[in-house]
């Protein structure tokens, strides 16, 4: 009899902490929380801005010199809103050099602020959201350099290349502005 409560205390011990698990990843956890607020579970969206800007200088230390290297670097080097605007890496892939980025959401369970490269429709679908012109790349001396290949997510991220022949021009530093994405506030439906 002894041995059987003891069972019983312990799997409701373990059915409580595997519960306690459940509800923390799918709806306090920064994750859980953005999934719902993706997925219209639970939380209101509001367009802030679209799109959203910001320039920043990308310094000759972050551009690598030789074939296959990688700077890693995860810097802040913008922000819209409460959104921090992260240089994730720099790839030299042979033909370009790969900058990515990521905007860092500020989640809370009540509300918060995330950049999408999609527009919420009203019937629940999410239709692409994409500006030609979203980079502008300039060296030094103001002269406009072009932009090869360009990236857009998963959800906030971003990325764009410069092809090899104009390493020379970035070697020291460009200055880049970007025009792009649309910035979100979600609010929880019970606030």
């Amino acid at each position: 009899m002894l041995r059987s409560k003891r069972t019983i205390i312990i799997l409701t011990i373990l059915i409580i902490i595997a519960a306690s698990f459940v509800v923390y990843r799918n709806c306090i956890s920064e994750e859980g929380i953005f999934d719902n607020v993706l997925n219209g579970r639970s939380y209101n969206i509001y367009e802030i801005q679209k799109p959203i800007s910001f320039t920043a200088f990308i310094e000759p230390d972050w551009i690598p010199e030789n074939e296959n290297e990688v700077i890693e670097l995860n810097k802040e080097i913008g922000k819209a809103g409460r959104v921090e605007i992260i240089l994730e890496n720099v790839m030299h892939r042979g033909n370009d050099i790969y900058f990515s980025f990521n905007a860092k959401p500020f989640i809370s369970f009540h509300d918060g602020e995330f950049l999408y490269h999609y527009e919420f429709n009203e019937d629940g679908a999410a239709t692409s959201y994409f500006l030609a012109d979203a980079y502008n790349v300039y060296d030094k001396n103001s002269n406009k350099i072009d932009v090869g290949q360009k990236g857009f997510g998963p959800i906030s991220k971003f990325s764009f290349g410069i092809e090899i022949k104009n390493y020379d021009a970035i070697k020291e530093g460009f200055t880049l502005e970007f025009n792009g994405g649309i910035l979100y506030r979600y609010t929880h439906k019970l606030r």
